[in-house]
């Protein structure tokens, strides 16, 4: 299970990962998250889902840009998620990657190069959501695909901690005759991109879509 804080990737997991130099920090048995932890890429194995709580905490109180990834080992990840969950507002949300040829679609928002997406309205089904979503925000006609995966991610709005699970569809162009960025939503440019212009854009984007697209890159091999 990965989500991401500040755009942070916070990895729960069962599996037993060999202590490499993949980790610069290794701790064990934790019994308090301290900040002073928080640097490079950090693995903690065996510790209790509350201080994995407070962990998760620090993260999200404190610009920490020493830290790249934090790795929870446990005995049952689903229970320890659920634990994090819980001090949450689970939010919806759908988008999609769109191809036309060997291009996709790309929304440049808030000076930030990103994916068309939205959250669920009332009545709506999840594959609706995501269609109505792209439309709205590039002026595109698609039509569904495939799922390619979910992403989470945590945001504060209105002093309130929101955790937003989105799920990520692959559309094909139908018409993109009147393509164009939705300003009602802070959108000023929708663009074809192939893979290499992508992996360009995308370089000062969202780590969670970087791993997004890296999972839909991956399952077009």
């Amino acid at each position: 299970m990965v989500f991401f804080i500040n755009d942070t990737k916070v990895r729960i997991t069962e599996k037993i990962i060999a202590l490499t130099k993949e980790y610069d920090i290794v701790l064990k048995n934790v019994k308090h998250a301290e900040p002073d932890h928080l640097e490079g890429k950090v693995l903690i194995v065996g510790t209790h889902k509350n201080v994995i709580n407070e962990f998760v905490d620090i993260i999200e109180g404190n610009p920490l840009k020493k830290l790249k990834s934090i790795t929870f080992i446990v005995s049952d990840k689903a229970d320890t998620f659920n634990a994090v969950k819980s001090h949450f507002k689970l939010v919806k949300a759908a988008g999609g990657i769109v191809e036309k040829g060997n291009k996709i679609l790309l929304i440049h928002r808030l000076g930030v190069w990103d994916l068309p997406k939205g959250k669920l309205d009332k009545g709506e089904t999840i594959p609706q959501c995501a269609l109505r979503e792209v439309e709205e925000e590039t002026g595109v006609k698609v039509k569904m695909k495939n799922k390619v995966c979910d992403s989470y991610h945590t945001y504060v709005r209105n002093k309130k901690r929101n955790l937003k699970k989105t799920y990520w569809y692959t559309m094909q162009c139908v018409d993109d005759k009147k393509m164009k960025a939705q300003a009602e939503e802070n959108i000023d440019d929708v663009r074809w991109c192939s893979r290499i212009e992508v992996e360009e854009l995308m370089k000062d984007s969202y780590e969670s879509l970087k791993r997004v697209l890296k999972k839909y890159y991956k399952s077009k091999l």
